[in-house]
């Protein structure tokens, strides 16, 4: 049982971490800038 609780939590843990990690990258990814018709792509 013991073995098993932390094993989901990590698991849980790693979906969020790549969920708000995407949510992160898509706010910083994309900015547009006047007079480009391109928006400029960012990535921290």
């Amino acid at each position: 049982r013991t073995v098993r609780e932390p094993r989901v939590v990590v698991q849980t843990t790693s979906d969020i971490d790549i969920l708000d990690d995407g949510y992160r990258w898509r706010k910083y990814g994309q900015k547009v800038v006047k007079g480009n018709p391109n928006p400029r792509s960012y990535y921290k």
